[in-house]
């Protein structure tokens, strides 16, 4: 059996990009994987929108909360989390269609490995690119 990646998304009022995100992670070429989307208190169209794409890929569990934070979000969803790998997005990012694969092709190659990252592309809503940033290169950045 494959390994199963957790992919963890947070948000809160994030109907703007919400459907581009949750799309980069049902494109992803490694099939492997469940989506926990969690909305936290929003007041926009973002509940609706996870429900819309839960009903066509049953990779995908929602979940409504109040608005109770970040890291406790993250910490409930990764107590719900099925998979041996988390991963993370947020409810703004896009992710290159390989990304998950080749993380995990990471992770597997070094047994002590424990994390793997990769580039970041920053857009601005015209989608011109801000900068582009590289993975950490060294401890100090890592623990950053």
């Amino acid at each position: 059996m494959e390994n199963k990646i957790s992919v963890l998304m947070p948000v809160k009022n994030g109907e703007k990009f919400l459907d581009g995100a949750i799309n980069s992670i049902r494109s992803q070429t490694y099939g492997e994987l469940e989506l926990i989307v969690m909305d936290n208190g929003s007041s926009d169209r973002s509940w609706q929108i996870m429900m819309d794409q839960k009903s066509s890929d049953e990779r995908i569990r929602v979940v409504r909360n109040r608005n109770i934070g970040l890291t406790q979000s993250l910490n409930l969803m990764i107590s719900m989390a099925s998979g041996d790998f988390i991963a993370r997005i947020d409810s703004d990012d896009v992710s290159e269609p390989r990304r998950l694969e080749r993380q995990l092709q990471a992770l597997l190659k070094d047994e002590s490995a424990m994390m793997a990252t990769g580039r970041c592309k920053v857009l601005d809503e015209h989608d011109n690119e801000i900068y582009e940033s590289g993975p950490p290169q060294n401890k100090i950045e890592i623990k950053r």
